[in-house]
């Protein structure tokens, strides 16, 4: 699991320079999942199961247009309420959201 916090660009380059071979099966996504500050081979490069946008009404209905990463599934806060991720021993997921 990667969270990824506010990093922007440069940082996200970094890490990717630094770790070229890096995945992370669940990502939080880099600010708020920001389309304008999330690089765009950085979620790709990545290669995640899941991602997570904690964003606003806003900034959820243009990812929505941008979405590229298509193999991900994407929970975005607006849509799925909280997003709660529970890892078991044997390594399988659950996700659990408080949307109706």
């Amino acid at each position: 699991m990667l969270l990824c916090s506010d990093i922007e660009k440069p940082a996200q380059n970094e890490i990717l320079r630094l770790y070229p071979d890096l995945h992370a099966d669940i990502v939080v996504a880099p600010h708020h999942g920001s389309v304008r500050t999330t690089e765009a081979d950085f979620l790709q490069s990545l290669d995640p199961d899941i991602v997570i946008h904690s964003c606003g009404r806003n900034e959820y209905e243009t990812q929505q247009q941008t979405e590229h990463d298509q193999s991900a599934r994407h929970f975005y806060t607006p849509e799925n309420g909280a997003i709660t991720i529970r890892i078991r021993k044997d390594g399988s997921v659950r996700i659990e959201t408080t949307a109706r």
